[in-house]
């Protein structure tokens, strides 16, 4: 059984994002090489760089954490990553997964969207899952979205991964907000993360208490 879960674990690897000048070096299995690599130039506003970790799925969303270990902590956590903000991370983790898919290192699978739920960043409360977009869209509709109360509708697939991008989902526009039937509100990828998350840790606690050990 060992065995069995060493053969069914995923397997996690890296690789450096050089935006600057437009690389992606890697795969590298341990994290220690890829940190070895970035930290060969500084980062800084003239050469913004990261660690991405990746998987089957692509770059995990979030990089601040990789491997265990605090990338947000910049230089002083020994690591030379330098990114503007939430809107670069995505452009690193697309050319992260742009570049894994050319390898054959990752596999481009459709994203099977299985479980709605409506999520809300401002009162961190979760609701759903919901069978269909439509059900979860009438609840998201019940409140208006605004800055001081972000939501959305967040999406996983049977294995409890988030759509990292929810501009479109249950092939509806809730990227165009009002305008496309949500009242869908956040204020960029740094809110679409953080509620993806939410999403994500709630489906997880219900496996829990599904399946206690």
């Amino acid at each position: 059984s060992e065995l069995m879960l060493l053969i069914s674990k995923p397997v996690n690897w890296f690789c450096v994002v050089k935006k600057t000048s437009g690389l992606v070096i890697g795969p590298f299995k341990e994290l220690s090489e890829a940190k070895k690599e970035l930290n060969k130039t500084r980062g800084g506003a003239n050469n913004r760089q990261m660690i991405c970790e990746m998987s089957q799925s692509g770059a995990k969303d979030d990089p601040h954490t990789v491997g265990d270990e605090n990338q947000g902590a910049g230089a002083p956590g020994g690591f030379e990553k330098w990114w503007g903000g939430w809107a670069e991370i995505k452009q690193m983790n697309t050319m992260a997964n742009k570049w894994a898919k050319k390898q054959g290192l990752i596999i481009d699978n459709p994203f099977l969207e299985k479980y709605y739920f409506v999520v809300n960043a401002s009162t961190k409360k979760v609701k759903g899952p919901y069978k269909d977009v439509l059900e979860a869209q009438k609840v998201l509709n019940e409140h208006k979205g605004g800055p001081s109360n972000k939501q959305m509708v967040a999406v996983l697939n049977e294995k409890g991964e988030s759509k990292s991008d929810p501009h479109t989902i249950g092939g509806q526009n809730q990227g165009a907000g009002e305008a496309g039937g949500f009242n869908k509100w956040w204020s960029g990828w740094g809110d679409i993360v953080h509620m993806n998350r939410m999403a994500r840790d709630t489906w997880k606690q219900m496996q829990e208490e599904e399946n206690p050990s």
